[in-house]
């Protein structure tokens, strides 16, 4: 599309859009969808319909080589937003407005997501309390669906991954909760009260009796409990669909069971054991091939005792992806590193950085696998370009939200994400530099300008650095947060930028370019951001301001950024998609329309039509 026609369409309303779905984690269907209706209005009356269409597969979009990127040759580092939930409620909106859109491309959604958002049912309850706290329901119409699946299953392709996400046959009013028995105050051996009211209660295959019973640390309870009526009602419309689809397929029920037994998961061997005929290289293989989803779920249960010679291999096995990854992280060259990569088999295809920083609070994955898994995701995140991080470290960005059942702070996701844009900063000149914003404005790092107007560390190690590892950087940026929670000046930072050039410490050739605010966008006093931009062209300096909000942006915070001149606002968790934005924009300004357009013109969403 030429210059002239992309200048005489008025995008507003879908770049809106685009950047009200990169932070709609919080947000309720109505929302995404009204302003979904929106854009769809607005690309319409401009004849540019696919615009939406790779918007939507954008936010959905996870990062690898597949059946159809193979065949044309595409490839991606970074892919999309990698939002799979915001994705579904898209999908559901196709559903209700672009159906014959929507029923022709069921194969990309495959290809950019998974069998799983074509049958997609999730009632999730409260682990402690019970009580259910949301359902979500996507499944596509069976006159589309079943035709598609048969195809897909007759070619032989993905015969594992349909298997997969195929819906399980499930009956019975009861399931069988189990759980591990865990030691208070590191105790192995205790007393354990048996829930009451079961029917019948198993300690580690077992059946037992009684008020109380001797266990040791990592027994394993077994016990019967209700389902919610909600579950039942999601069991009734699964099988039934399984029915049908077995109908359809000219199949049994035991048919759909064998099939369903084709997955051949990591989880399915471990579970049957069959993984503990393996030879160590045979089992080294198994670990290799591992995706992240899978490699998480097993390892979790691989560092329990039980697992015996595994437990030893498998420590063995993370030992040497670990030693390969300070390897990678020390390797002075791109082509020595390019080697290293081929041995770290450590795989996070669809992992974000707040995935991990999940699993490490929670205590899911131990340091030495975050670290692992975050040295194969940065290697893969592609951040090109430089951008000088300045955190909000304000009162605000100690509210919390809950991601994979854990609780996070705002402040903690600013931590983690300010690490990936540091410490891979391709300009030495603010490579492990970062900036830290309240009510006044501080910088930390190493540069060259030294003490110039870098508060130096005089021990090395204090320090972040891409030599060292995730939970490493974790903690020291952490360390220097000066937690003034008080209230915000997001714009103190370029009133002390211009200061050091008018009292002559430093020129304004020697200034950051690009100014990245990761915050949960509350400032309230200081200047706006067409003054500071104003006060920064005073001295001749035109940084680019990038706003990175960890929230989703205000009505009022979003109408104050959106006419600010050189600025950009971006949500989410996913950082790589930076690179990926900044692509598309003028090296020396940013209009913010021109990311619309370098979606549109990746060549990974030319297949959307």
């Amino acid at each position: 599309m030429t210059e002239l026609v992309k200048e005489t369409m008025k995008l507003s309303n879908t770049l809106d859009t685009l950047q009200f779905l990169r932070t709609a984690k919080n947000s309720s269907e109505a929302e995404i969808h009204s302003a979904l209706d929106k854009a769809y209005n607005e690309v319409s009356l401009n004849g540019i319909q696919e615009m939406l269409f790779r918007l939507m597969f954008h936010i959905g979009d996870v990062s690898r080589k597949h059946n159809i990127f193979n065949e044309f040759d595409i490839t991606s580092n970074s892919g999309g937003a990698q939002e799979r939930k915001i994705f579904r409620s898209c999908v559901r909106w196709m559903q209700k407005n672009t159906p014959e859109f929507l029923h022709l491309n069921l194969k990309l959604i495959v290809e950019f997501t998974s069998y799983e958002t074509l049958m997609y049912y999730q009632v999730n309850t409260n682990r402690y309390l019970g009580n259910v706290m949301s359902i979500e329901k996507l499944f596509i119409d069976n006159e589309y669906l079943f035709p598609f699946l048969k195809s897909e299953i007759e070619s032989g392709v993905n015969l594992n991954l349909i298997a997969r996400h195929l819906p399980k046959y499930t009956t019975g009013k009861q399931r069988t909760t189990k759980k591990e028995l865990v030691g208070k105050r590191g105790r192995t051996e205790f007393t354990w009260t048996l829930p009451k009211g079961k029917s019948w209660v198993k300690i580690n295959g077992k059946l037992v009796t009684g008020e109380k019973i001797n266990v040791k640390d990592g027994d394993i309870a077994e016990y019967p409990r209700e389902k919610k009526s909600e579950t039942l009602t999601r069991q009734s419309f699964l099988n039934k669909w399984i029915k049908d689809f077995c109908d359809f397929m000219g199949w049994t029920i035991i048919d759909y069971k064998q099939f369903k037994g084709k997955q051949n998961t990591a989880e399915q061997k471990m579970s049957s054991l069959s993984v503990m005929n393996m030879t160590e290289d045979e089992f080294n293989g198994f670990l290799d091939s591992l995706t992240s989803g899978q490699r998480k779920r097993v390892v979790k249960s691989l560092i329990k005792p039980k697992w015996g010679h595994l437990s030893t291999w498998y420590k063995a096995w993370e030992d040497e992806q670990s030693s390969l990854a300070e390897k990678i992280r020390t390797a002075s060259t791109p082509a020595e590193k390019a080697d290293l990569m081929k041995d770290f088999k450590v795989k996070t295809t669809g992992d974000q950085t707040i995935d991990l920083l999940a699993e490490l609070l929670g205590k899911g994955l131990n340091a030495q696998q975050v670290n692992n898994n975050y040295q194969s995701m940065i290697e893969r995140m592609n951040i090109k370009h430089s951008v000088f991080p300045i955190i909000d470290g304000s009162g605000s960005m100690d509210s919390s939200f809950t991601h994979n059942g854990v609780n996070i702070t705002n402040r903690q996701v600013a931590y983690a994400m300010a690490i990936a844009f540091t410490t891979t900063n391709p300009n030495p000149r603010f490579r492990n530099t970062y900036g830290w914003f309240s009510e006044d404005f501080k910088v930390f790092g190493r540069s060259e300008f030294g003490d110039t107007y870098i508060s130096m560390f005089k021990n090395v190690d204090k320090y972040v650095s891409y030599t060292k590892t995730f939970t490493e950087n974790y903690r020291l940026l952490m360390e220097t947060d000066p937690k003034e929670v008080s209230s915000t000046d997001m714009f103190a930072s370029v009133e002390y930028f211009v200061d050091l050039v008018r009292n002559g410490r430093c020129t304004v050739e020697e200034l950051p370019e690009t100014l990245l605010y990761i915050t949960d966008n509350e400032y309230n006093e200081g200047k706006t951001p067409k003054e500071a931009v104003s006060f920064a062209n005073s001295i001749g300096w035109k940084p680019k301001l990038i706003f990175w909000g960890v929230t989703t942006m205000s009505h009022s915070i979003k109408e104050d950024l959106k006419y600010t001149p050189n600025g950009l606002f971006i949500g989410g968790f996913n950082e790589s998609c930076l690179s990926q934005i900044l692509d598309g924009i003028n090296k020396d300004s940013i209009n913010p329309e021109d990311e619309l357009w370098s979606i549109y013109n990746d060549i990974r969403y030319s297949i959307i039509n």
